[in-house]
C-alpha cells in the first residue's frame, strides 16, 4: 500500500512539472543547467580532446583522439593508445574524464610520465590544461583540445617559446679578437659545431700560443648554433679555476687584421693551448692511487663549475687534459647547461653527451639534469681507471638501454687489488637513481682523500 502510495506522489509531481513547463512557470535556472549539458555534450563531439606526438623539433607527426572514457597508453597491445618505443612501459599511463575535466596519471612506468618538465607520482592524478606537454619515456605529446584532423596535422604549427639569449660580453682583463692582432699556425682539432686552431696572439706586447676555437661557416647563419656557440663563450668566461682550460677571450675573426679570410667574420674565442694528451690516451696505464688522484682533481674542478651553477653534461677521458706535471684540465663545456638560466637552450629529445659515459637521466632523455649527471659520468671514467674496461659496452642504443637500466658488475670482482671501500664509493656512484648517489662533488673528494692516504 505504501509503496502504491509513492508511486502516485512521483507520477503526480511530474504531471505537474509537466503542466508548469507548459505554462512556463520551471525556474530559468533549471532549464539553463539542462540546456548547459547538452552544450556540453555537443561541444564534446565536436572537438574531441587529442594527444599530438611532436617530433625532435617540436612538431607534430601524429594525432591520437581520446575517444575513451579511460584511455591506457603503452608499449603493450592492451592499450587503447600505443607508443612503440622502447623508452615506453607496457602499460604506461592513462588519462581519463572526469567531473573535473582531462585528468593523467602514472601507472608505475619504468621511465616516468611528466606533465610540463614535473614527474607524474603513480596513481596520483593531474589535471591537463590545453597545450599541455605530457612526456612519456622520450616520447613527447602535447594536449590539444580544439578540434584537429589528421589531415590538419601536416600543417599546424606548435608555436614553441623562442629563448631569448643573454649578450655575451668579455671580462675586463680578457682579449677582444675582433682588434686583437692574431697569427693563424695550424688547425688542430674539429668538432661538430667549430674547428680549433695554434694561433700565436700580440696582447699588451706580449706574445704566446693560444686554442682558438671558430664556429663553422656552414653553421654561422643557423640561430640555434650561433646561440649554443654564445652560451658556451659565456659559460667559459665565468669560469677560472686551475683544474678547468682557461678562458681568455672572445670576438668576431678580423682577417684584415690577421689574414686568414677563411675566417673573416665568423665568432671565435681564445683558450689557453694545452700541448698534454687526454686522459683517453692513458687510461688503461694508470695505478689505482694515480686513479684516485685524478678523480679527487676532477672532483675540484666541477666542485667549482657546479657552484657557478654550470652542468658541463659530456665529461669523459677525450675532455681531460693530463699535464706532464700530473694536474689536469677540463676542457670541452659546449653542450654545458647553465642551470637555473632560463634561456638555456632546450634540445629537446636529442640526446646529449657520449653514450659510453652518459647519466641514466640523460640516456633517458630527461630535461632535469644537475649536478648528479656529472657524478655519474666522474663514476664512468674511475671505473674504467680501475678496471681497464668501461662498465658497459655496445653500440649507441644498447649502451643508452644499459646505463638507464642494468647494474655494472662490481670493480672488485675484475681487480681485486681494488679496496673495498673504493669498490663502494665508484658504485655509488653509478647509482641509477639519482637520489642515491653522492650529491655533491665534494662529498666524493672528502671520501677519496681518506682512502687516498691508506692505498
Amino acid at each position: 500500500m505504501a509503496l502504491l502510495f509513492v508511486i502516485v506522489i512521483i507520477l503526480f509531481i511530474g504531471f505537474l512539472i509537466y503542466i508548469l513547463t507548459d505554462w512556463g512557470y520551471i525556474p530559468p535556472i533549471f532549464v539553463d543547467s539542462i540546456k548547459n549539458i547538452f552544450e556540453k555534450k555537443e561541444a564534446q563531439k565536436e572537438y574531441i580532446p587529442k594527444l599530438i606526438m611532436l617530433d625532435l623539433n617540436g612538431r607534430p607527426v601524429k594525432v591520437f583522439p581520446l575517444t575513451n572514457e579511460i584511455n591506457k597508453i603503452g608499449r603493450g597491445l592492451n592499450n587503447s593508445i600505443i607508443l612503440s618505443n622502447n623508452f615506453v612501459s607496457r602499460e604506461h599511463a592513462m588519462i581519463k574524464f572526469s567531473r573535473n575535466g582531462l585528468l593523467i596519471a602514472d601507472l608505475g612506468s619504468r621511465n616516468g610520465t611528466f606533465l610540463n618538465g614535473v614527474r607524474l607520482r603513480k596513481g596520483i592524478f593531474a589535471t591537463l590544461n590545453q597545450g599541455d606537454i605530457v612526456k612519456l619515456g622520450n616520447v613527447n605529446l602535447k594536449i590539444d583540445f580544439q578540434k584537429v584532423s589528421n589531415l590538419e596535422i601536416k600543417d599546424k604549427k606548435i608555436e614553441k617559446e623562442t629563448p631569448k639569449p643573454q649578450p655575451v660580453i668579455t671580462p675586463k682583463g680578457f682579449l677582444n679578437l675582433t682588434k686583437t692582432s692574431l697569427r693563424i699556425n695550424r688547425k688542430i682539432g674539429e668538432g661538430g659545431m667549430a674547428e680549433v686552431y695554434e694561433a700565436k696572439v700580440l696582447f699588451e706586447n706580449r706574445e704566446g700560443a693560444i686554442a682558438l676555437k671558430v664556429l663553422k661557416r656552414a653553421l654561422h647563419g643557423e640561430a640555434d648554433i650561433k646561440e649554443r656557440f654564445e652560451r658556451e663563450i659565456k659559460i667559459n668566461s665565468i669560469l677560472d679555476h686551475p683544474y678547468i682550460v682557461k678562458y681568455l677571450g672572445f670576438g668576431v675573426f678580423n682577417s684584415q687584421i690577421n689574414g686568414f679570410p677563411k675566417l673573416n667574420g665568423l665568432l671565435c674565442f681564445a683558450m689557453e693551448l694545452i700541448r698534454s694528451n687526454t686522459l683517453r690516451y692513458y687510461i688503461k696505464s694508470l695505478n689505482i692511487k694515480q686513479s684516485i688522484a685524478i678523480v679527487i682533481m676532477l672532483s675540484e674542478a666541477l666542485s667549482y663549475a657546479h657552484k657557478k651553477g654550470i652542468i658541463h653534461r659530456d665529461i669523459k677521458p677525450d675532455n681531460i687534459f693530463l699535464l706532464k706535471d700530473g694536474k689536469i684540465k677540463v676542457s670541452d663545456f659546449g653542450i654545458a647547461k647553465i642551470k637555473d638560466f632560463a634561456s638555456t637552450i632546450s634540445l629537446g629529445m636529442a640526446i646529449l653527451g657520449t653514450p659510453a659515459y652518459m647519466s641514466p637521466e640523460l640516456a633517458m632523455g630527461l630535461d632535469d639534469i644537475d649536478e648528479r649527471s656529472d657524478i655519474y659520468s666522474m663514476g664512468v671514467i674511475f671505473y674504467e681507471m680501475v678496471t681497464k674496461r668501461k662498465p658497459f659496452e655496445g653500440n649507441f642504443m644498447t649502451l643508452i638501454y644499459k646505463h638507464a637500466n642494468e647494474k655494472p658488475v662490481n670493480p672488485i670482482e675484475i681487480n681485486s687489488n681494488i679496496p673495498q671501500k673504493l669498490n663502494d664509493i665508484i658504485m655509488k656512484m653509478l647509482e641509477k637513481d639519482k637520489n642515491r648517489r653522492f650529491q655533491s662533488t665534494d662529498e666524493i673528494r672528502k671520501e677519496l682523500l681518506n682512502i687516498f692516504r691508506e692505498v
